[in-house]
């Protein structure tokens, strides 16, 4: 009786991640819904294991030079310090902050990595790897000390071990992972990025937004909070995952914060110009209709908070989440409690 009960609370909590499909039927070919994950619960996975080579996705504005340049205003784009990038391996961030240093003249302690991930990862043997993180929206709106705790405690698990899997991933057309390699590996150094990044000197930063999800109210408060204590002189690196989605909004706020005087649409056109994610619109992709509104959402909060930078009740009078209060302003998924004007 008690094993039966064991194994049902095990089904239980698998129930809420894993969608189960009767393959077992001959001949039934089904269409796999955005909730049936080839992953499993706290499964790791390949992000980079790459040697001292840039970032995937490395960008900087700085010696950014428009080939058209009546296409948009540059007007303090090649005056920002600032990078963005995928996730990195350690000796991927070994290059990276060398090339911030050398290339841009900047001290290591004048380089802040901004980790925008909520997902729990980490450098296992100097690989980036990252734990499963899904459904992706039933795990949002998790407090960052909570996001820590539980990052550390799976970091602490592999360290327990001698040996540990990971998989490498293939994703679908869909955008989500339709097939998994698993191989055994020995637990050499594991290192939290935190750990890895303050080791060269440079400092880490962690501003956790669930992926693909527009950052909160919060996220928002707590970026221009660090942005108006940072001292002069300083570098921001942005990175997320694929250095895409996450990565550009930032960069894009940090855009908005230090040029107020270039508009939106030229200050999303830039962005994209760089290569990051397109965010001035919006196309409904076939298979990955789940994405739709989640970056619409995206957009809508980087208008508002354009919109907060140029209020004269707003940068300088209260925090970005107050003031969306205040005014009602509708900021998609995430911001439902608030009335459209």
């Amino acid at each position: 009786m008690r094993l039966f009960i064991l194994l049902m609370s095990v089904l239980q909590l698998s129930w809420g991640q894993v969608n189960f499909q009767p393959s077992w039927i001959v001949g039934f070919n089904p269409i796999q819904p955005i909730d049936d994950f080839i992953l499993a619960p706290n499964d790791i996975i390949f992000d980079s294991s790459k040697g001292a080579v840039m970032p995937r996705m490395y960008r900087s504005p700085i010696f950014f030079q428009n080939a058209r340049p009546q296409e948009f205003n540059l007007a303090g784009f090649n005056q920002l310090h600032i990078s963005g990038s995928a996730q990195y391996s350690w000796l991927e961030l070994k290059e990276l902050l060398n090339h911030i240093h050398k290339r841009h003249k900047i001290p290591f302690n004048k380089i802040y990595i901004i980790d925008l991930r909520e997902e729990p990862h980490a450098f296992i043997n100097g690989s980036a790897v990252s734990w499963f993180y899904g459904p992706l929206h039933v795990q949002q709106n998790r407090a960052s000390q909570e996001i820590i705790d539980s990052e550390l405690k799976r970091i602490n698990q592999v360290r327990a071990f001698p040996m540990v899997f990971i998989n490498s991933i293939q994703k679908s057309e869909r955008g989500v992972p339709s097939a998994k390699k698993t191989e055994i590996f020995p637990v050499e150094v594991v290192m939290r990025e935190q750990e890895a990044v303050k080791s060269f000197g440079a400092h880490y930063i962690r501003l956790p937004v669930t992926d693909h999800f527009r950052p909160e109210e919060r996220d928002i408060d707590d970026f221009i909070t660090m942005v108006k204590a940072l001292p002069a002189g300083v570098w921001l690196h942005f990175k997320c995952r694929g250095g895409k989605g996450r990565t550009t909004t930032f960069m894009t706020l940090y855009d908005i914060i230090q040029n107020p005087k270039v508009s939106l649409e030229h200050i999303l056109a830039r962005q994209k110009a760089l290569g990051g994610t397109d965010l001035s619109h919006n196309k409904l992709s076939v298979g990955k209709e789940w994405k739709y509104r989640l970056a619409q959402d995206r957009i809508n909060i980087i208008r508002v908070f354009f919109e907060y930078r140029h209020a004269a009740d707003g940068w300088e009078h209260m925090r970005f989440s107050d003031w969306v209060k205040k005014h009602a302003k509708y900021l998609g998924y995430l911001g439902d409690q608030f009335e459209v004007e």
